[in-house]
């Protein structure tokens, strides 16, 4: 096997070991307190009641009706597992084909044989596990379903909307495929939308309007978000969210060390590596050619704007910064910024054969390691957890069940629970699974 068979065997290997983590990650995830109301609301009430009462008392959030595809269309709780492990795969996969398909449009690529096609969908699902593990806050974003699908499936389709923007074939669906972003990145967390809009601002005046669907994909955005956040339930929600964190005690970041720590945790590391590796190994096996030139304003622009909003959000919504959840947008944009500072250099340093062979066997045995460790504890969570509620189900109406306590969540959101069997959370996760007994967990 030539060398270049050897770089390409370590990244479809890598691929691999990512497709299989987070297979099992998302098939792991279980229903939080928000998912639980969400999928309540489904039993019990019609889209049009959902809609109407989002608009006058909660957050009016179009992406949010995506939940009905995980938790709203079936109110039996053992498909739940299935059906969100089928959307977070549908969500992630049209972020490695948005990538796929961005990476040939921007590089003018011409993949004739499929060896080249296979390299390129494994870097693009390289691409998808940087973004893992350059995440702030991973078990949220990653392992909770309403901050996967108000948070990353926005990111998802802002890159899927870049690609239909910037190809060079038109078609007539391309403003269908814009609308339907646009609903679903402007009906995605508030401060997302407001973050693209000025990142993509100098780019619709240097362009002197010329672009046609860009032009549509930002006034079409602006009026989604405008519908999204200027309703009744806003208003309401921000209000109930001051009263709750001012009756609720919250771990507060306000020490700007602390703050900064936050972008140099060791599994970034982990994230820097994967795009440079991927970025070697493309120039390496593919080749491209290309003579545009980088204007590295367009990049910190994007950074510097959604760290602004976030911490505005943050500091006068929440009150706190202990949201880190909040941070994926600023995630994303380091993440754009690192791929192309990893491009820069990627095409100097393959000639070093030493270091492009240790680079590329260096992510192999780390994404080996991690998803040994990970992916048995990962299964034993949900198992466990099935098992629970399970043996819960079976108990008389009417009767405390006292259990010591779930098991320990592994890269996922857990619901809590409490002591007290008619805590509201306790009470919540009986209607969610059919319980009739009243359960108490010491721990």
């Amino acid at each position: 096997m030539s060398l270049n068979g050897w770089y390409r065997a370590a990244i479809y290997i890598c691929a691999f070991l990512s497709v299989c983590f987070f297979v099992v990650l998302f098939f792991s995830i279980r229903c939080e307190p928000d998912d639980m109301i969400t999928a309540l609301k489904f039993r019990t009430q019609s889209f049009s009641q959902i809609i109407y009462n989002d608009y006058y008392s909660n957050l009016f959030r179009p992406a949010a009706l995506i939940s009905f595809f995980s938790v709203g269309y079936s109110a039996n709780p053992y498909l739940y597992p299935y059906n969100i492990l089928s959307l977070f795969l549908f969500i992630s996969s049209v972020f490695v084909f948005s990538t796929y398909k961005l990476i040939v449009e921007i590089f003018n690529l011409n993949l004739p044989s499929l060896k080249e096609k296979t390299t390129l969908v494994c870097i693009s699902i390289l691409f998808f596990t940087s973004l893992y593990f350059l995440t702030t806050n991973r078990i949220e974003i990653f392992g909770w379903m309403s901050a996967f699908i108000t948070h990353f499936m926005p990111v998802a389709f802002i890159v899927f909307s870049a690609w239909i923007i910037i190809k060079k074939t038109n078609s007539k669906l391309d403003y269908l495929w814009l609308t339907i972003s646009t609903f679903l990145i402007g009906g995605s967390a508030e401060h997302i939308t407001p973050s693209v809009l000025l990142a993509i601002a100098p780019l619709v005046f240097s362009i002197k309007l010329k672009n046609k669907k860009l032009l549509y994909f930002t006034v079409v955005l602006i009026c989604v978000y405008l519908i999204s956040v200027i309703t009744p339930g806003t208003l309401y929600r921000i209000n109930t969210t001051n009263e709750y964190i001012s009756s609720h005690s919250s771990s507060q970041i306000v020490s700007p060390v602390n703050f900064i720590q936050l972008f140099f945790q060791p599994y970034k590391i982990i994230g820097v590596l994967l795009l440079f590796v991927s970025w070697m190994v493309f120039t390496k096996t593919i080749n491209p050619q290309y003579s545009f030139t980088i204007r590295w304003r367009y990049f910190f622009l994007p950074i510097i704007t959604s760290l602004i909003i976030t911490l505005a959000v943050a500091g006068f919504v929440y009150k706190s910064f202990s949201e880190t959840r909040l941070l994926f947008m600023v995630d994303f944009a380091l993440f754009i910024a690192i791929n192309v500072f990893a491009l820069k250099f990627a095409s100097k340093l393959k000639g070093i054969r030493f270091l492009l062979s240790g680079l590329t066997i260096a992510p192999t045995f780390i994404l080996l390691f991690f998803c040994f460790r990970h992916i048995p504890r990962l299964r034993y969570f949900a198992n466990q957890h099935d098992e629970t509620v399970s043996y819960l189900k079976q108990q008389p109406s009417n009767q405390v069940i006292t259990i010591s306590a779930f098991p320990d969540s592994d890269l996922t959101n857990q619901a809590l629970m409490y002591s007290d069997p008619d805590n509201e959370e306790n009470q919540l996760f009986c209607r969610f699974y059919n319980i009739k007994a009243k359960v108490s967990v010491k721990n």
